[in-house]
């Protein structure tokens, strides 16, 4: 879950009441009001501004996102799998390592497609948070027409509509 409002300030407030958005399933369109108590998250209801198809209510799964945010077995850095062996009992090995190697190791990845055949490139599109964030923005072509946006075919050099 991510808190948006008037930055590091707004989580030092003894009690306050922060607008957000739920990322608790894949439609990731429910606006929330998270209750912040000298910056721990202590309840999250539902925006009763929201728009359809919340209308100002949120889900159980939203409501107990606070568990996911305060688990301390949830993961905090990026991972990198060590064990290249894939299976049910097969112990992944991953290990911590740091967003700048993170970052290196698919800016490499993204550059080999490049270079061989940028149209290998798989991309799953769908609903998620994620997709959303990357993804979700129409972008206008040159006729003005509104196509789904997204930045990976222009990371490995294709332009809309190939």
């Amino acid at each position: 879950m991510a808190l948006t409002g008037k930055g590091k300030d707004t989580l030092s407030a003894p009690e306050e009441w922060v607008y957000s958005a739920c990322a608790g399933c894949m439609q990731s369109d429910c606006s929330i009001k998270v209750e912040v108590k000298e910056g721990v998250v202590t309840n999250i209801e539902g925006n009763p501004n929201n728009p359809p198809p919340a209308y100002g209510r949120v889900c159980s799964k939203g409501i107990s996102s606070i568990m996911s945010l305060y688990n301390p077995y949830r993961v905090k850095s990026p991972l990198k799998r060590t064990n290249p062996r894939k299976g049910v009992d097969v112990d992944p090995g991953f290990v911590e390592i740091s967003w700048d190697e993170a970052i290196s190791t698919v800016v490499e990845i993204f550059k080999k497609i490049r270079l061989e055949d940028p149209r290998k490139l798989g991309i799953w599109w769908g609903w998620g948070f994620t997709q959303t964030l990357m993804m979700g923005t129409p972008a206008i072509d040159e006729k003005g027409v509104a196509t789904p946006a997204s930045v990976y075919p222009a990371v490995v050099g294709l332009r809309l509509g190939q």
